[in-house]
């Protein structure tokens, strides 16, 4: 006996369709609420009277290289993090508001930070712009990017290969004094490190933060300029050179070519096959003619025997005097090198 399916009619589907109408308006609701706090925010930084913006900043190092001894320069790839807070950014939405569209960011007030020391910056664009901003209800926002920089840094080459480098990143506000915006470090963990990083010529042995505040000139005009104190970061990068790589290729085989210059100190005045091969290499020119008179090769057999008496007692005291010397030298060269100067840096 067959059976006849119950017919149901379109309610299920109307119903669908006005859920998700419904989505879609909350969605653009939602869209069009932020855009118009967007509309409204100005360029100007969020202050409120009496006391600067406080714009936290934190930055986390991706990987170093390209030190350039003749550059006097590396570069760094970096991703920055920066919190502040922008009332009229607030919401009732219930979570944070991702924001990564590069018009929409034209409309939100960022900090005007800049790398003082840096020759060249650029931030990622591939495959899209590469930052994010999330706002949170009470107008908090968290700003995130990845960028390059080339960033200066004088090189004390005087204590090369065994020289400890100190380079700095600075960063600060460009047109804004410390009343206005105060930049400062996260209070846990404001720089953090990729672990793999890895470089030929150095060994990175701290990153740390610290602060570079001071008081700048700006709005120079002709006849007058402002003066002022701006608040300023600094990421201190402590570098040691790699020994490994001069221990092999200069100082072995530089020790190895004094200490076989000491086998000349054994080698007597007896001929021996290597002197004989020596003196038949000799042009004709620079061998000596045999003495026909018999006094005079007498007094040149006693005369011979006197200095080579003499060559056989420095080669006797030689044998202990250099190898002791070069001893001493490495001792002092090393402990001044390895220990004296990493208890007592030199600035």
């Amino acid at each position: 006996m067959a059976t006849v399916g119950r017919r149901t009619g379109p309610w299920p589907a109307l119903l669908l369709l006005v859920c998700g109408c419904t989505l879609l308006r909350l969605c653009l609701a939602r869209a069009n609420i932020l855009h118009q706090k967007l509309q409204k925010n100005s360029h100007a930084p969020p202050v409120e009277p009496g006391q600067p913006l406080r714009v936290m900043i934190g930055i986390y190092v991706e990987s170093i290289g390209k030190f350039q001894s003749t550059e006097m320069s590396f570069d760094a790839d970096l991703y920055l993090y920066m919190n502040w807070k922008d009332p009229q950014l607030a919401h009732n939405e219930g979570e944070y508001i991702l924001i990564n569209d590069p018009k929409l960011r034209e409309h939100i007030w960022m900090p005007d930070l800049y790398f003082s020391n840096s020759r060249s910056a650029k931030f990622h664009d591939v495959m899209v712009p590469n930052f994010s901003i999330f706002v949170a209800e009470d107008g908090n926002i968290a700003y995130s990017g990845r960028l390059t920089i080339t960033v200066a840094c004088n090189l004390n080459l005087v204590n090369y290969p065994m020289d400890r480098q100190k380079c700095q990143i600075r960063t600060l506000s460009y047109a804004y004094i410390a009343n206005k915006v105060n930049i400062t470090w996260f209070s846990k963990e404001p720089i953090r490190k990729n672990s793999a990083i890895g470089l030929p010529e150095f060994v990175i042995d701290e990153i740390s933060p610290s602060y570079c505040d001071g008081t700048y000139r700006y709005a120079f005009m002709d006849h007058s300029y402002k003066e002022d104190r701006f608040s300023c970061l600094e990421v201190n990068i402590y570098l040691r050179r790699a020994i490994g790589y001069h221990l092999v290729q200069s100082f072995t085989p530089t020790a190895l070519i004094v200490i076989i210059s000491w086998v000349s100190f054994w080698i007597g005045m007896i001929p021996n096959p290597y002197t004989q091969m020596v003196k038949r290499a000799r042009p004709p020119s620079q061998r000596r003619e045999p003495i026909r008179n018999p006094i005079q090769q007498n007094e040149f057999i006693r005369t011979g025997f006197e200095y080579s008496r003499k060559g056989l007692t420095v080669d006797k005291y030689s044998r202990i005097a250099f190898p002791v010397a070069f001893l001493l030298f490495n001792v002092a060269y090393w402990w001044y090198y390895l220990w004296y100067l990493t208890e007592f840096p030199v600035e």
